[in-house]
């Protein structure tokens, strides 16, 4: 069978290749996009979102047109490049380039159909109202090239998380729930169930915050702040997940949500 994505490359879209390229392409954009999408997403999330094969090909099929990497060029050209350079790629090669190029159009689909009420742009403010506010301003300078360890410091980040989780206060773990929940720190239900003021409960956040950061920047000390902070992010909403899950097994969620209707 001649190459499939050789073939793509030559007739520029997929809909004038042959039967076995749609069969092969297509199965290559479900399975990516699938895998990427269940890191993305909680588990009940991933069957509502899922894309048909074609779609999930048309995704992909877009982000490598319609977007570049810093320097200008399209992603398109960008992965066959990498083959004239390596004449000698096998097309395990070429899918592995190409994967890299599927998880960003994942998580820009992602962030286009769903955002979890944890989630927040990196450049809102973490806690409002200090002479130094902080937020989680990141420009996207990373590349497909740039990014081939990313999933093993996405992996420790996750882990580090994990530690975290067992060593956290029930304040900071109110916290984050309010977060979670899409509630303001200053919410009286908030503040309430953690016993304290609302500057209270926004500094302890403020300062959890950057102790993650503190923490990762030493963990990783070799890599860029760009990275320290993505790396920060994939810690604080995993530790978030946690807290979240946490609270549903005490009955905090049930409660905090009784006290919305009794408010209503």
């Amino acid at each position: 069978m001649k190459d499939a994505w050789g073939e793509w490359k030559e007739r520029c879209a997929l809909g004038l290749c042959s039967e076995e390229t749609h069969t092969v392409l297509h199965e290559f954009a479900l399975t990516r996009f699938r895998r990427y999408l269940t890191r993305c997403v909680p588990p009940l999330q991933v069957r509502p979102l899922m894309p048909s094969a074609v779609d999930a090909w048309h995704l992909f099929e877009t982000h490598l047109v319609t977007d570049a990497d810093p320097r200008g060029k399209s992603y398109k050209q960008w992965l066959f490049d990498r083959r004239e350079l390596t004449p000698t790629a096998s097309t395990d090669h070429i899918e592995g380039a190409a994967a890299l190029l599927m998880r960003d159009a994942v998580k820009s689909f992602v962030r286009r159909e769903h955002a979890p009420a944890m989630m927040c742009s990196l450049d809102h403010l973490v806690a409002e109202g200090y002479q130094a506010d902080v937020t989680l301003l990141l420009p996207d300078s990373l590349t497909p090239a740039d990014e081939t360890s990313w999933h093993e410091q996405e992996t420790m980040a996750t882990e580090a998380a994990l530690s975290w989780m067992r060593k956290l206060s029930f304040r900071q773990r109110i916290a984050l729930l309010g977060r979670a929940l899409g509630l303001p720190l200053s919410h009286a239900s908030i503040t309430d169930l953690a016993d304290c003021g609302k500057t209270t409960l926004s500094d302890t956040y403020r300062k959890l915050v950057i102790q993650l950061g503190e923490a990762t920047q030493s963990a990783f000390e070799d890599e860029s702040s760009e990275a320290h902070v993505r790396l920060t992010m994939v810690t604080l909403n995993t530790l978030t997940t946690r807290v979240l899950a946490w609270a549903r097994r005490k009955g905090h969620v049930r409660h905090l949500r009784a006290r919305e209707t009794e408010a209503i």
